[in-house]
């Protein structure tokens, strides 16, 4: 009779590596953000007048909402090559005259053709003012609310975003903005069918 010795696989050690934790909160100077956080490996930050802010992770009812709408923004552009969409993690620097500085990173920005700014190809950060930025809304407690319907909504008119929509899969927030003569930003009134119209993007 044939004896077999089976060896068990070796178990992998537990790492003893600590777990990284969030540094939302540090204050860092703009120079230090570009090199340390803003392509940080484990945490996705903007930076808001000296203050690192942790961006929040999505739900999927939010996901499920972003993802369609992106989708649409997609295909129109692919029929109507008016500009490139950016997401996510392309941030770009907000200085509003005798304001506070920030950098931030919409849920995607859109970068028209006649921007006098070039998106290029290979570029990381967007140096000019993003045409139209979209927000999924951030709704774990009232502050990740504030932030996008009142902090950012004021940074991006006085930078000249010239749209701004937050996306609510609840609805309560759910808005879509234009920037006026006055440089504020006013609700965009649907047509009498219940159609938003976008002039961003002459046809979406």
């Amino acid at each position: 009779m044939t004896t077999y010795l089976i060896t068990p696989p070796a178990q992998k050690q537990p790492s003893l590596e600590p777990s990284p934790e969030s540094e939302a909160g540090k204050r860092v100077s703009e120079a230090v953000y570009w090199e340390h956080y803003y392509e940080h490996p484990h945490f996705n930050y903007e930076w808001n007048n000296g203050i690192l802010e942790e961006v929040p992770v999505t739900d999927l009812m939010q996901y499920t909402l972003y993802s369609w709408f992106i989708s649409l923004i997609h295909q129109f552009l692919r029929v109507h090559p008016v500009g490139n969409a950016v997401a996510l993690e392309m941030g770009f620097k907000l200085t509003p005259h005798g304001g506070r500085a920030s950098i931030r990173k919409p849920d995607m920005g859109i970068v028209l053709h006649s921007n006098p700014t070039v998106l290029r190809r290979w570029d990381k950060s967007y140096a000019g003012i993003f045409d139209l930025c979209i927000e999924s809304l951030s709704d774990s407690n009232k502050r990740e609310i504030e932030r996008d319907t009142v902090t950012k909504k004021g940074e991006y008119a006085r930078a000249g975003v010239r749209e701004y929509y937050i996306l609510d899969p609840r609805a309560q927030h759910q808005a879509f903005y234009r920037l006026n003569r006055s440089g504020n930003y006013v609700p965009i009134q649907p047509t009498a069918d219940g159609v938003i119209r976008s002039s961003v993007l002459d046809g979406f």
